[in-house]
């Protein structure tokens, strides 16, 4: 999260970065998602790949369904990244992200 809070950006880029490799069609996912506790909306990265949403965020190790962590994240905007996309906005920025998510659309 960039409020310092968490290290979600970060990790799921590593992990896109070390884990998978140039061919695999895994996303990096940003998405406005609802905190479990207070419910106030931030901003949160992770990885999907092969159906599966990966989230190492905070020392976790979360895998389930996409479709059960999206609904559980009760996500607002989500923005998905392939491996090259990841990159340019890794060089642009000079940041882990979000790049995207407080853009006007």
């Amino acid at each position: 999260m960039t409020n310092g809070n968490g290290d979600c950006f970060e990790v799921a880029v590593e992990l896109m970065w070390n884990v998978f490799g140039e061919e695999c069609d895994a996303l990096l996912v940003h998405a406005m998602v609802a905190h479990p506790g207070t419910g106030r909306r931030h901003p949160h990265a992770w990885v999907e790949w092969a159906g599966s949403a990966i989230d190492m965020s905070n020392g976790l190790c979360v895998v389930m369904p996409v479709e059960l962590y999206r609904r559980l994240a009760q996500h607002g905007k989500l923005i998905e990244y392939n491996r090259h996309e990841m990159a340019e906005n890794l060089v642009e920025s000079g940041h882990y992200g979000d790049w995207d998510l407080r853009r006007s659309t």
